[in-house]
Protein backbone atom coordinates (compact mmCIF):
# COMPACT_ATOMS: atom_id res chain seq x y z
CA UNK A 1 0.00 0.00 0.00
CA UNK A 2 3.22 2.53 0.76
CA UNK A 3 4.19 1.67 -2.63
CA UNK A 4 0.50 2.32 -4.04
CA UNK A 5 0.34 5.88 -2.39
CA UNK A 6 3.62 6.43 -4.04
CA UNK A 7 2.93 5.96 -7.35
CA UNK A 8 -0.74 7.74 -7.11
CA UNK A 9 1.94 10.86 -6.04
CA UNK A 10 3.92 10.23 -8.94
CA UNK A 11 0.84 10.12 -11.76
CA UNK A 12 -2.94 10.00 -10.31
CA UNK A 13 -4.16 7.81 -12.98
CA UNK A 14 -2.97 4.06 -11.26
CA UNK A 15 -6.16 1.98 -9.84
CA UNK A 16 -4.95 -0.92 -7.88
CA UNK A 17 -7.14 -4.06 -8.17
CA UNK A 18 -6.80 -6.74 -5.98
CA UNK A 19 -8.58 -10.06 -6.08
CA UNK A 20 -8.75 -12.40 -3.68
CA UNK A 21 -8.88 -12.39 0.17
CA UNK A 22 -6.45 -13.15 2.82
CA UNK A 23 -5.60 -12.37 6.35
CA UNK A 24 -4.59 -8.23 5.83
CA UNK A 25 -7.71 -7.65 4.00
CA UNK A 26 -9.41 -5.90 6.74
CA UNK A 27 -6.04 -4.14 7.46
CA UNK A 28 -5.95 -3.36 3.60
CA UNK A 29 -9.99 -1.87 3.79
CA UNK A 30 -8.58 0.23 6.68
CA UNK A 31 -5.86 1.39 5.16
CA UNK A 32 -7.62 2.09 1.84
CA UNK A 33 -10.23 4.00 3.87
CA UNK A 34 -8.30 6.31 6.15
CA UNK A 35 -5.81 6.95 2.74
CA UNK A 36 -9.17 8.23 1.14
CA UNK A 37 -8.53 5.79 -1.39
CA UNK A 38 -11.41 4.50 -2.21
CA UNK A 39 -11.75 5.98 -5.78
CA UNK A 40 -8.43 3.94 -6.99
CA UNK A 41 -8.86 1.10 -5.25
CA UNK A 42 -10.84 -1.95 -6.28
CA UNK A 43 -11.23 -5.24 -3.92
CA UNK A 44 -12.96 -8.16 -5.39
CA UNK A 45 -12.29 -10.32 -3.25
CA UNK A 46 -12.77 -14.05 -3.60
CA UNK A 47 -14.08 -14.37 -6.77
CA UNK A 48 -15.34 -17.94 -9.02
CA UNK A 49 -12.08 -19.21 -10.36
CA UNK A 50 -13.71 -19.15 -14.14
CA UNK A 51 -13.48 -15.11 -13.72
CA UNK A 52 -10.23 -15.16 -12.70
CA UNK A 53 -8.78 -14.84 -16.23
CA UNK A 54 -10.93 -11.90 -17.64
CA UNK A 55 -9.99 -9.69 -13.95
CA UNK A 56 -5.77 -10.36 -14.80
CA UNK A 57 -6.79 -8.82 -18.38
CA UNK A 58 -8.12 -5.72 -17.13
CA UNK A 59 -4.57 -5.50 -15.48
CA UNK A 60 -2.00 -3.87 -17.02
CA UNK A 61 0.88 -5.03 -14.57
CA UNK A 62 0.65 -8.20 -12.57
CA UNK A 63 1.89 -8.20 -8.68
CA UNK A 64 3.15 -10.42 -5.92
CA UNK A 65 5.04 -8.69 -3.53
CA UNK A 66 5.72 -10.21 -0.54
CA UNK A 67 7.65 -9.06 2.44
CA UNK A 68 10.82 -11.25 3.86
CA UNK A 69 10.07 -13.86 5.49
CA UNK A 70 12.08 -16.74 7.66
CA UNK A 71 10.63 -20.15 5.80
CA UNK A 72 8.56 -18.52 3.01
CA UNK A 73 6.27 -21.01 1.06
CA UNK A 74 4.20 -19.99 -1.86
CA UNK A 75 2.15 -21.31 -4.22
CA UNK A 76 2.83 -20.51 -7.72
CA UNK A 77 -0.42 -21.11 -9.46
CA UNK A 78 -1.12 -17.64 -9.41
CA UNK A 79 2.04 -16.53 -11.14
CA UNK A 80 1.54 -18.83 -14.04
CA UNK A 81 -1.70 -17.56 -14.28
CA UNK A 82 -0.32 -14.20 -15.03
CA UNK A 83 1.87 -15.28 -17.05
CA UNK A 84 -0.13 -17.51 -19.05
CA UNK A 85 -2.35 -14.67 -20.17
CA UNK A 86 0.80 -12.59 -21.48
CA UNK A 87 1.03 -10.24 -18.46
CA UNK A 88 4.44 -8.77 -17.46
CA UNK A 89 5.46 -9.78 -13.53
CA UNK A 90 6.77 -7.67 -10.86
CA UNK A 91 7.15 -10.01 -7.89
CA UNK A 92 9.42 -10.63 -4.80
CA UNK A 93 12.79 -12.23 -4.70
CA UNK A 94 11.88 -15.02 -2.52
CA UNK A 95 11.32 -18.34 -2.76
CA UNK A 96 9.88 -20.43 -5.21
CA UNK A 97 8.76 -16.96 -6.67
CA UNK A 98 12.62 -16.44 -7.97
CA UNK A 99 12.16 -19.90 -9.42
CA UNK A 100 9.73 -19.07 -11.67
CA UNK A 101 10.44 -15.06 -12.90
CA UNK A 102 13.24 -14.88 -14.84
CA UNK A 103 14.50 -11.23 -14.32
CA UNK A 104 14.87 -9.11 -16.90
CA UNK A 105 12.93 -12.31 -18.87
CA UNK A 106 9.81 -13.56 -17.97
CA UNK A 107 9.12 -10.24 -15.34
CA UNK A 108 11.20 -8.22 -12.90
CA UNK A 109 12.13 -9.18 -9.15
CA UNK A 110 11.72 -6.82 -6.47
CA UNK A 111 13.99 -7.06 -2.75
CA UNK A 112 11.31 -8.67 -0.71
CA UNK A 113 8.92 -6.10 1.54
CA UNK A 114 11.30 -2.93 -0.30
CA UNK A 115 8.32 -0.17 -1.51
CA UNK A 116 10.84 1.90 -3.50
CA UNK A 117 12.24 -0.78 -4.76
CA UNK A 118 8.51 -1.99 -6.19
CA UNK A 119 7.77 1.48 -7.50
CA UNK A 120 10.91 1.69 -9.33
CA UNK A 121 10.33 -1.97 -11.07
CA UNK A 122 6.20 -0.45 -11.72
CA UNK A 123 7.29 2.54 -13.06
CA UNK A 124 10.17 1.04 -15.53
CA UNK A 125 7.06 -1.10 -17.32
CA UNK A 126 4.68 2.22 -17.22
CA UNK A 127 7.51 3.82 -18.98
CA UNK A 128 8.06 0.95 -21.42
CA UNK A 129 5.61 -0.06 -23.13
CA UNK A 130 7.96 -2.57 -24.91
CA UNK A 131 9.65 -4.01 -22.45
CA UNK A 132 6.08 -4.74 -20.75
CA UNK A 133 5.04 -6.66 -24.34
CA UNK A 134 8.56 -8.47 -23.97
CA UNK A 135 8.07 -9.61 -20.91
CA UNK A 136 4.38 -10.73 -21.25
CA UNK A 137 5.55 -12.48 -24.19
CA UNK A 138 8.09 -14.21 -22.95
CA UNK A 139 6.33 -14.92 -19.86
CA UNK A 140 3.20 -16.49 -21.98
CA UNK A 141 6.08 -18.68 -23.76
CA UNK A 142 6.87 -19.75 -20.30
CA UNK A 143 4.07 -20.73 -18.69
CA UNK A 144 2.94 -23.10 -21.80
CA UNK A 145 6.10 -25.15 -20.29
CA UNK A 146 4.22 -25.66 -16.71
CA UNK A 147 0.57 -26.25 -17.97
CA UNK A 148 -1.52 -29.91 -15.42
CA UNK A 149 -1.12 -31.45 -18.59
CA UNK A 150 2.56 -31.33 -19.66
CA UNK A 151 3.49 -32.24 -15.80
CA UNK A 152 1.26 -35.32 -15.86
CA UNK A 153 3.01 -36.09 -19.23
CA UNK A 154 6.34 -36.05 -17.37
CA UNK A 155 4.65 -38.27 -13.99
CA UNK A 156 3.87 -40.73 -16.43
CA UNK A 157 6.64 -40.82 -18.73
CA UNK A 158 8.56 -41.09 -14.86
CA UNK A 159 6.19 -43.82 -14.13
CA UNK A 160 6.99 -45.48 -17.24
CA UNK A 161 10.57 -45.62 -16.79
CA UNK A 162 10.32 -46.97 -13.33
CA UNK A 163 8.58 -49.64 -14.28
CA UNK A 164 10.65 -50.50 -16.54
CA UNK A 165 13.38 -50.91 -14.56
CA UNK A 166 12.14 -52.95 -12.12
Amino acid sequence: MEAFRTLLGRLPTYHLLIVGDGPLRSWIEGYIQGARLEVMVTIMGSVPYDRIPSLIQRMDVALAPYPPMEDFYFSSLKLFEYMAIGKPVVASRIGQIQQVIQDGATGLLVRPGDPRDLVEKIERLRRAPGLRKALGIAASQEASHHTWERNARRVIALADSLMKNR
